[in-house]
Protein backbone atom coordinates (compact mmCIF):
# COMPACT_ATOMS: atom_id res chain seq x y z
CA UNK A 1 0.00 0.00 0.00
CA UNK A 2 1.46 3.41 -1.09
CA UNK A 3 1.33 6.45 1.38
CA UNK A 4 -1.51 8.89 0.26
CA UNK A 5 0.14 11.84 -1.90
CA UNK A 6 1.40 15.46 -0.87
CA UNK A 7 -0.04 17.55 -1.78
CA UNK A 8 -3.49 15.63 -2.11
CA UNK A 9 -4.31 15.45 -5.55
CA UNK A 10 -7.59 16.15 -7.33
CA UNK A 11 -9.95 13.37 -6.05
CA UNK A 12 -11.29 13.61 -9.87
CA UNK A 13 -8.27 11.88 -11.47
CA UNK A 14 -9.67 8.19 -11.83
CA UNK A 15 -5.96 7.23 -13.10
CA UNK A 16 -4.38 7.85 -9.16
CA UNK A 17 -6.74 6.88 -7.22
CA UNK A 18 -6.44 3.40 -5.05
CA UNK A 19 -5.70 1.94 -1.96
CA UNK A 20 -3.31 4.66 0.23
CA UNK A 21 -2.04 5.03 3.90
CA UNK A 22 -2.99 8.08 5.37
CA UNK A 23 -1.32 10.04 8.41
CA UNK A 24 -4.15 10.93 10.42
CA UNK A 25 -2.40 14.90 10.80
CA UNK A 26 -3.83 14.99 6.87
CA UNK A 27 -7.28 14.09 7.77
CA UNK A 28 -8.30 17.44 7.39
CA UNK A 29 -6.56 18.26 4.30
CA UNK A 30 -8.47 14.70 2.28
CA UNK A 31 -11.59 16.12 3.43
CA UNK A 32 -11.58 19.89 2.38
CA UNK A 33 -10.52 18.42 -1.05
CA UNK A 34 -13.29 16.09 -1.18
CA UNK A 35 -15.43 19.20 -0.42
CA UNK A 36 -13.86 21.36 -3.24
CA UNK A 37 -14.13 18.84 -6.04
CA UNK A 38 -17.65 17.55 -5.47
CA UNK A 39 -16.08 14.39 -4.16
CA UNK A 40 -18.24 12.13 -1.40
CA UNK A 41 -16.62 10.98 1.58
CA UNK A 42 -17.46 7.93 3.16
CA UNK A 43 -16.17 7.14 6.38
CA UNK A 44 -16.12 3.96 7.75
CA UNK A 45 -14.90 3.98 11.41
CA UNK A 46 -13.76 0.59 12.41
CA UNK A 47 -12.06 1.43 16.04
CA UNK A 48 -14.13 -1.63 17.70
CA UNK A 49 -14.42 -3.90 14.77
CA UNK A 50 -11.96 -7.00 15.30
CA UNK A 51 -14.06 -9.85 13.75
CA UNK A 52 -14.89 -9.77 10.33
CA UNK A 53 -18.62 -9.35 11.03
CA UNK A 54 -18.05 -6.11 12.66
CA UNK A 55 -16.28 -5.04 9.73
CA UNK A 56 -19.18 -5.67 7.46
CA UNK A 57 -21.58 -4.21 9.40
CA UNK A 58 -19.83 -1.03 9.61
CA UNK A 59 -19.29 -1.04 5.44
CA UNK A 60 -23.12 -1.96 5.30
CA UNK A 61 -24.31 1.28 7.49
CA UNK A 62 -21.41 3.85 6.31
CA UNK A 63 -22.11 3.27 2.59
CA UNK A 64 -26.11 1.87 2.89
CA UNK A 65 -25.78 -1.47 1.27
CA UNK A 66 -28.67 -2.77 0.33
CA UNK A 67 -30.83 -5.50 1.18
CA UNK A 68 -29.17 -7.93 -0.45
CA UNK A 69 -26.13 -7.87 0.90
CA UNK A 70 -24.86 -11.32 2.23
CA UNK A 71 -22.25 -10.14 4.77
CA UNK A 72 -19.41 -11.90 3.55
CA UNK A 73 -16.33 -10.84 1.96
CA UNK A 74 -17.78 -11.56 -2.00
CA UNK A 75 -20.93 -9.67 -1.01
CA UNK A 76 -18.77 -6.63 0.38
CA UNK A 77 -16.66 -6.97 -3.32
CA UNK A 78 -19.87 -6.83 -5.55
CA UNK A 79 -21.09 -4.19 -3.42
CA UNK A 80 -17.86 -1.77 -3.63
CA UNK A 81 -18.47 -3.06 -7.87
CA UNK A 82 -22.00 -1.05 -7.95
CA UNK A 83 -22.58 1.38 -5.13
CA UNK A 84 -25.40 2.47 -7.67
CA UNK A 85 -27.57 3.12 -5.23
CA UNK A 86 -25.61 6.05 -3.97
CA UNK A 87 -25.98 9.18 -4.59
CA UNK A 88 -23.53 11.07 -7.98
CA UNK A 89 -20.06 12.55 -6.81
CA UNK A 90 -17.51 13.44 -9.11
CA UNK A 91 -15.37 11.03 -6.77
CA UNK A 92 -15.31 8.74 -3.74
CA UNK A 93 -13.26 8.30 -0.82
CA UNK A 94 -13.44 5.46 1.40
CA UNK A 95 -11.67 6.32 4.69
CA UNK A 96 -11.44 3.45 6.74
CA UNK A 97 -10.18 5.20 10.15
CA UNK A 98 -9.08 2.57 12.88
CA UNK A 99 -8.43 -0.59 10.43
CA UNK A 100 -7.02 -3.34 12.53
CA UNK A 101 -3.93 -5.57 11.74
CA UNK A 102 -6.01 -8.58 11.55
CA UNK A 103 -8.60 -7.70 9.11
CA UNK A 104 -6.48 -5.68 7.12
CA UNK A 105 -5.01 -8.24 4.23
CA UNK A 106 -8.52 -9.39 2.85
CA UNK A 107 -10.04 -6.22 3.18
CA UNK A 108 -7.19 -4.66 1.35
CA UNK A 109 -7.20 -6.96 -1.55
CA UNK A 110 -11.27 -6.21 -2.35
CA UNK A 111 -10.61 -2.90 -1.85
CA UNK A 112 -7.71 -2.74 -4.54
CA UNK A 113 -9.41 -5.13 -7.31
CA UNK A 114 -12.69 -2.85 -6.58
CA UNK A 115 -10.53 0.66 -7.28
CA UNK A 116 -8.90 -1.14 -10.15
CA UNK A 117 -12.24 -1.70 -11.58
CA UNK A 118 -13.49 1.30 -11.25
CA UNK A 119 -10.61 3.10 -12.77
CA UNK A 120 -11.28 0.84 -15.77
CA UNK A 121 -14.94 2.52 -15.82
CA UNK A 122 -12.98 6.11 -15.52
CA UNK A 123 -14.35 6.50 -11.52
CA UNK A 124 -11.59 7.68 -9.51
CA UNK A 125 -12.33 5.57 -5.93
CA UNK A 126 -9.44 6.65 -2.97
CA UNK A 127 -9.46 4.14 -0.01
CA UNK A 128 -7.57 5.68 2.66
CA UNK A 129 -6.55 3.41 5.87
CA UNK A 130 -5.31 4.65 9.10
CA UNK A 131 -4.87 2.16 12.13
CA UNK A 132 -5.02 4.56 14.61
CA UNK A 133 -8.94 5.51 16.25
CA UNK A 134 -10.64 8.63 14.41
Amino acid sequence: MNVFPDPVPDLRDASRSGVYALDAARRPALEAAARDTDSRMHVIDLTDAHDKDALLRRFAEALHFPDWFGHNWDALADCLDDLAWLEPAAARVLALWGLTPALREPLLEICEEACTRWRARGMAIWVVVTEDAA
